[in-house]
């Protein structure tokens, strides 16, 4: 399963990981969509600090400050 949607002059899919519930890739989805990347960088970023915010809702993950601040600033 994938989701596609557009930010910007960007259309973006993300993939679902196979072993990921659908409540939590739809979490990452909106997480990524409210970062609105606007370049590959920015969407790479983008997608590795989903999964940051995700572990951190669906099991409770502490990462270091730095980390959990760019995660909650959004």
């Amino acid at each position: 399963m994938n989701k596609e949607f557009c930010t910007g002059n960007y259309q973006i899919k993300i993939y679902k990981d196979i072993d990921e519930p659908l409540k939590y890739f739809n979490v990452r989805c909106s997480f990524i969509k409210d970062l609105s990347p606007k370049s590959t960088t920015e969407l790479k970023e983008a997608i590795n600090l989903s999964y940051l915010y995700r572990n951190s809702i669906q099991y409770n993950c502490l990462y270091s400050s730095n980390l959990m601040k760019k995660i909650k600033k959004i």
